[in-house]
């Protein structure tokens, strides 16, 4: 349930506008309809489930006012937030949407995953020794250069100037609508809250408290990861070695915020 609302939006989107590049097409009302529907109830889902969960782990652990009241207050207005974030029709700054959609993301992984016995340390949002968060935060970089290299490859290969076949024509950027400094910051946040926390860690971890082999982490994560980029065509497989490498990173060390800072070092530097 986590990982569709985190995930799901972004994997029709993709799988929209991947299917328009080899001509199968809907028309745009249709479009706009999926997509705004998807959003609001993913939203709504979201926000239900975020204020439920906090509701009945204070119930559980019997918290007194005024703590237990404020907390309440708190899990109500940021859901309502991202419920008001995603009505159609409302044309608000794309910052003010992806910051509320991260904050409300981080917050209900950290409750479902305690509602499972996952402590954020166990997530793996801790400090550990300063080797262990190198290693990660570098080789993070470093499977970010090889997926992002084998999608340039794979665009060059089964392009116009390879195979012929129709791939992705625009930037990453221009493809996800983002035209501005703030509008890059923000999504990138979202990005790492997504696909970092979420899409990686929350669901390895979980997967992992459910005896569940290993296998089939390392698959669902990985056809997440490619469906998500699915906006670029046949090039979306490059991001097979990227998911691949991060699954196989968080499994053995266990560490979240190098994960993040490793992603986010690499999009910031611009080699992307």
């Amino acid at each position: 349930m986590l990982l569709l609302i985190a995930a799901c939006p972004s994997m029709i989107v993709g799988l929209l506008d991947g299917a328009q590049i080899y001509g199968l097409t809907l028309d745009p009302a249709s479009e706009t309809l999926i997509v705004r529907t998807l959003k609001l109830s993913t939203a709504i889902g979201a926000a239900v489930w975020l204020f439920l969960l906090v509701d009945d782990r204070l119930r559980e652990a019997k918290v007194l006012p005024p703590r237990s009241s404020y907390q309440r207050m708190e899990a109500f207005t940021l859901s309502a937030a991202l419920v008001v974030m995603a009505l159609p029709g409302l044309e608000l700054p794309t910052v003010a949407e992806a910051v509320v959609e991260a904050a409300a993301l981080v917050w209900l992984t950290l409750e479902v995953c305690a509602r499972h016995g996952i402590t954020p340390t166990r997530l793996g949002l801790r400090w550990e020794s300063t080797g262990p968060q190198i290693i990660v935060l570098l080789s993070t970089v470093g499977a970010c250069y090889l997926g992002i290299e084998a999608v340039g490859r794979l665009l060059t290969t089964t392009g116009p100037d390879g195979l012929g076949l129709p791939v992705m024509q625009s930037s990453q950027n221009d493809a996800l609508g983002i035209t501005t400094m703030a509008d890059y910051t923000a999504k990138l946040l979202l990005t790492v809250v997504k696909e970092d926390l979420v899409i990686v860690a929350a669901t390895a971890a979980l997967m992992t408290a459910a005896n569940r082999p290993a296998w089939q982490t390392y698959t669902l994560i990985t056809v997440i990861e490619v469906l998500v980029h699915a906006y670029m065509g046949l090039p979306a497989l490059g991001y097979i070695i990227y998911a691949l490498a991060r699954v196989l990173l968080y499994r053995h060390l266990g560490l979240v915020a190098p994960l993040i800072a490793g992603h986010l070092t690499w999009n910031l530097s611009g080699l992307d």
